[in-house]
């Protein structure tokens, strides 16, 4: 597992905040502790590092991934002790998923996030989601505030749905943010055909790394 400079999952290099505090709160929810990109799936490193672990569970993602998900003892990585908060069980399981991603050569690197509880798929989809719209935005892929194209209205992309009662998913956020658009005049629900994980932000997705530096 690499470093993340001490990052929590949804911090940002350079922001106004706003983009801070949604990520934060959306990883907190879901129990979502840190990623890291890598060539070797997380089962072969912890093989190779001798770290016990117990595969727990499967899910399919669509689109033909499969998202494996791997228990351990958080102990038994001292990479991680770092992400454990104030509360936290020093001796609580903490969970691995693997996620295939295709990488700029066409060939296969893994994704890998961490929870400190099981996720089901929608906790996963979401820890993606805040992957990239982090790397996103660091990478000046995605514009924090825009000129909506639909109604001439500057936005934050924190605010899209702000008079909106509904708890969006940040997937949401992610359909209107990368078109620069709100979601004035219906923008979500014309655009909610096109979305899944292959199609969506692949760029970004790509691009981790590059955040990182």
């Amino acid at each position: 597992m690499t470093s993340d400079n001490g990052r929590c999952p949804g911090q940002i290099k350079t922001t106004d905040g706003l983009t801070d505090k949604l990520l934060k709160r959306k990883a907190r929810k879901i129990g979502y502790k840190e990623r890291d990109y890598t060539v070797e799936p997380i089962d072969e490193q912890f093989f190779r590092r001798k770290i016990p672990f117990v595969e727990t569970k499967k899910h399919n993602m669509g689109e033909g991934k499969i998202a494996t998900i791997y228990s351990f003892n958080i102990n038994d990585i001292n990479d991680c002790q770092k992400f454990v908060t104030v509360g936290d069980r020093r001796d609580r399981q903490w969970h691995a998923v693997d996620y295939p991603i295709e990488n700029s050569n066409g060939k296969r690197d893994y994704l890998t996030l961490y929870f400190d509880h099981l996720p089901c798929p929608n906790d996963i989809r979401s820890a993606i989601y805040i992957t990239r719209i982090r790397a996103g935005i660091e990478n000046r892929e995605l514009s924090e505030q825009f000129i909506c194209h639909n109604c001439c209205t500057r936005k934050h992309w924190t605010q899209i749905f702000e008079n909106d009662e509904k708890d969006h998913p940040l997937e949401d956020y992610y359909l209107l943010v990368k078109d620069n658009i709100c979601n004035c005049e219906g923008g979500l629900e014309k655009l909610k055909p096109d979305k899944n994980l292959d199609k969506i932000g692949k760029q970004a997705e790509q691009n981790g790394r590059a955040a990182e530096s």
